[in-house]
């Protein structure tokens, strides 16, 4: 499964924090790669598990074949290591790429089979319209956060997910059987603030 993830322009570290802890592959019981646009946080994916691959790989080969510590550290420092990115980011976390910005993310979304975004109006229907699969996840630790009543009037309306970084490990496991409505451009706003007008006028 192809999966995009993307914060927006400014920084959700809480969310990346969560996608370096989840175990992609077991979640989903598929083989996942992911692409992460993270903004500007201070979290960055590429400080995933690295640690840990490194030692069970020195700990696998010296047991194995008595290759000795030495030659493994000699790896990790050579130009053969540094020349194979595409290898280690698979194998540690899934990362197909992963970047602050640029200038669209549509070629991302078409991508993808699965978006999981934050609840950003924009983004949100930008995924809507490309009819991929969406896990709207809300940032819980914003005051007055207008993006929580948008992911839970678009999820009731059956377009996406809602999750928040705690939660969306569980809702991952959901994804395979949940069938998105089919959304028409400009379909859920108008939805929206009908339902936003019968509160404010009733």
């Amino acid at each position: 499964m192809k999966i995009f993830i993307t914060v927006g322009t400014t920084e959700f570290d809480a969310l990346i924090k969560e996608v370096n802890l989840i175990d992609w592959n077991s979640t989903l019981s598929s083989d996942v790669e992911l692409r992460i646009q993270y903004g500007k946080g201070k979290i960055s994916p590429k400080k995933s598990d690295f640690t840990d691959f490194y030692n069970t790989f020195k700990k696998n080969y010296s047991d194995r074949d008595q290759i000795s510590n030495r030659i493994a550290d000699s790896f990790f420092t050579s130009s053969e290591f540094f020349n194979t990115t595409d290898f280690v980011t698979r194998k540690v976390n899934n990362f197909e790429s992963f970047y602050r910005y640029k200038s669209g993310i549509l070629d991302d979304i078409e991508w993808a089979d699965l978006v999981i975004s934050h609840a950003g109006a924009g983004t949100t229907l930008e995924v809507l319209e490309s009819g991929k699969k969406l896990i709207s996840v809300v940032n819980d630790s914003l005051m007055h956060n207008h993006q929580d009543e948008l992911a839970n009037k678009f999820s009731r309306l059956g377009y996406c997910l809602r999750a928040t970084p705690s939660t969306l490990r569980n809702v991952l496991t959901e994804i395979s059987l949940f069938q998105p409505e089919e959304y028409t451009s400009g379909e859920a706003l108008d939805k929206f603030n009908k339902e936003m007008e019968d509160l404010i006028f009733s």
